[in-house]
């Protein structure tokens, strides 16, 4: 079928109310200097502005593609038009469902998060955020123009005075009824399922290294701590989304998908406020038990499945914190410096720098701030922006750093920029100015920095002069929504390799800088590589892949092709970097976290690789049913036929309605 739609357009779009469940963080969202435009069609509304037509339009064809599968799925259709909100005025993805108001908003930068796998990321946003506005409002006890109501009682003193109706208030009794109690595991599971046989979310590497390790462990959470996200840290808020989607594929592979309406159904009866009760209700069996049941079903399965891994004897490097990244030595290798949040409960990142072996005291790079041994001053280190989250690179005399960090600019806007540190000076110089770019990656030479800049929903790989301000000149011409991760320089400067992803997992390219060619260098559709290091004597490719379910650190000799398996982890291991010596540090993945481990060269794991270790359940596998055929086409999605509007639709649209279609899957 073909969508039609209009296109109109207006200088100031707000909604005149103030949003009950906005997130007060947004409540200032810059209404900056960029015009207002609206894609309509039959079930939405896509708001956008200037530069973001082509994803308004991927977006609307997203929505009403997956518009019959979802509500199919819960028997409910919304009452009005869903408005979907693009929001491209920072460098922060995430998307949100607005319930009560029939709204969602899409922060348009693609999500990389160490969480998670790579997927695309606006098939997956929409179906996600979609699938909450359908599930959440079938599971409603009543309509969503009412979200509670309460009935509460009133004390008052003894009246003293004679012209005095009531006396000073002295008690309240106040008993609150919500009108929606779906727990947060249940809302974010079935938004990560969304439907049997839609490959827009899939369970990935990352998510099964979350649950193997807290089930290993035996720090998972229960049926009761997975129903909320306050009082936990970033990472225990994750586990709630990864124990609530694989728990939901476990119901829907026992019970049958509709298990999952019929639990919302049941949550929207009065007098029923727990999920447990709701799965007794739609299953006969207590829900208590039936979680029980999935906990010992996946212990038995990863105690059977790690049970001939031989982990990888290495020494910790950084064990505070739950998040820690990018590790590498300074040039003369005296140093080891890498990204971390210790001390902090969020995704916080600061730069760290140490003595490499251990007897230094430290220094923290927060923002332009140098604090020294940060073990005394961890007040000093709470960053002033949340998000250097980023790689970042040594000069290759050791005396300056390039890293990437978030700035807000004269519009309100938050766009990620480079700075360059120079240690000796204790000083940063700010290389860029919106450009919206990160990942810097210095070159052998010292003449150049290699990034990935975003614009208009795509990522490419740019170079900048450290030397002077603003001199980016752009190497790949993506325009297809791809993203494109951590660039790492060949030893000669003739190549760069990066990580790049399309349509799902990531894959290993490398730019030529002589003639310009872009190369895939290794590609899988079913593995996932990243994180690419050349080793100092360029003779290795160093990266980081999961042929067997978890990732390891690997290498492959650039002239046999010959690859090695260096690392066995029950977690994951990730972002390496090799010494002069051999030594190899990374970041590996523990029932708490991510952590930096160090390994010397006799240590490491040269072996073929084990049998493949493959999740149990699949929340995918569809073989048959009425839309079989239709998610397989959904499936094989191809966006890259949309442009952006011309000058012309757009001057069309400042003056009335442009009318045009867009093709879609039927």
């Amino acid at each position: 079928m073909r969508l039609s739609l209009l296109l109109f357009g207006f200088l100031f779009f707000a909604s005149g109310k103030i949003q009950a469940q906005t997130d007060v963080a947004f409540y200032d969202y810059p209404q900056n200097h960029l015009d207002w435009y609206t894609v309509e069609s039959e079930h939405f509304l896509i708001h956008f502005q200037e530069g973001n037509s082509r994803s308004a339009q991927i977006i609307s064809r997203i929505a009403e593609e997956v518009y019959d599968p979802i509500t199919s799925l819960y028997q409910y259709e919304p009452d009005e038009k869903v408005s979907i909100v693009i929001k491209d005025r920072e460098d922060y993805s995430n998307g949100a469902a607005y319930f009560f108001d029939n709204k969602i908003d899409i922060w348009l930068p693609a999500l990389n998060t160490p969480l998670r796998g790579t997927h695309n990321w606006l098939r997956n946003v929409i179906t996600h955020e979609y699938t909450h506005i359908i599930q959440i409002q079938k599971g409603m006890k009543r309509s969503r123009k009412i979200p509670a109501f309460y009935l509460q009682w009133l004390a008052y003193e003894d009246v003293r005075r004679p012209d005095v109706l009531y006396g000073f208030p002295n008690g309240i009794l106040t008993a609150p009824f919500a009108t929606v109690n779906v727990p947060a595991w249940l809302a974010e599971g079935t938004a990560q399922f969304q439907t049997s046989g839609l490959l827009y979310e899939t369970w990935d590497s990352h998510r099964d290294m979350i649950l193997r390790t807290r089930i290993l462990s035996d720090t998972y959470f229960s049926l009761d701590e997975m129903g909320t996200f306050s009082s936990k840290t970033s990472l225990e808020r994750e586990t709630v989304y990864n124990q609530g989607y694989a728990f939901v594929i476990y119901l829907a592979d026992r019970f049958g998908e509709d298990i999952l309406r019929k639990i919302t159904e049941n949550l929207g009866k009065r007098g029923v406020y727990r999920v447990a009760e709701a799965i007794e209700i739609a299953t006969g069996i207590p829900g208590d038990k039936v979680f029980d049941d999935w906990i010992a079903d996946r212990k038995k399965f990863y105690e059977a499945a790690v049970s001939g891994i031989n982990p990888t004897e290495s020494d910790t490097v950084e064990s505070k914190g739950f998040f820690n990244f990018h590790p590498q030595l300074s040039p003369d290798e005296t140093k080891v410096a890498y990204l971390s949040n210790k001390f902090v409960d969020y995704a916080v990142l600061s730069l760290y720098i140490k003595d490499a072996d251990g007897k230094d005291k430290e220094i923290a790079v927060v923002n332009d701030l140098k604090v020294r041994d940060s073990r005394e001053h961890t007040a000093a280190l709470e960053p002033a922006v949340s998000f250097l989250e980023t790689s970042f690179s040594f000069s290759p005399d050791g005396n300056k750093i390039a890293y990437a960090i978030n700035k807000r600019n004269k519009y309100g806007e938050h766009y990620r920029d480079i700075f360059v540190y120079d240690i000796q000076k204790d000083k940063s110089k700010r290389l860029t100015n919106s450009a919206r770019i990160e990942y810097p990656a210095w070159n052998n030479k010292g003449d150049k920095i290699a990034a990935v800049q975003y614009s208009g929903g795509t990522q490419n790989l740019v170079l900048l002069n450290p030397d002077y301000k603003d001199s980016i000149s752009t190497l790949t011409s993506f325009e297809s929504s791809e993203t494109v991760f951590t660039p790492a320089w060949s030893p000669d400067d003739s190549k760069i390799y990066f990580a790049k992803a399309d349509l799902s997992n990531r894959d290993i390219y490398f730019y030529d800088t002589k003639t310009g060619e872009i190369s895939p260098f290794l590609a899988d559709p079913y593995q996932d590589y990243r994180d690419p290091f050349i080793g100092p004597n360029g003779k290795f490719l160093y990266y980081a892949t999961n042929p067997e379910g978890i990732f390891n650190i690997f290498r492959q000799d650039l002239d046999t092709k010959e690859t090695e398996k260096l690392t066995s982890v029950i977690g994951g291991a990730f972002m390496p970097f090799v010494s002069k010596e051999g030594q190899l540090y990374y970041s590996e993945y523990q029932p708490d976290g991510y952590k930096i481990m160090k390994a010397d060269e006799e240590m490491l794991i040269r072996a073929t690789n084990k049998g493949l270790y493959e999740p149990e359940f699949s929340d995918k596998v569809l073989q048959s049913g009425p839309n079989v055929d239709y998610l397989n086409k959904l499936n094989k999605f191809d966006d890259t036929d949309i442009r952006p509007f011309s000058q012309e639709a757009h001057a069309i649209a400042d003056t009335g309605n442009y009318a045009f279609q867009i093709p879609t899957i039927d």
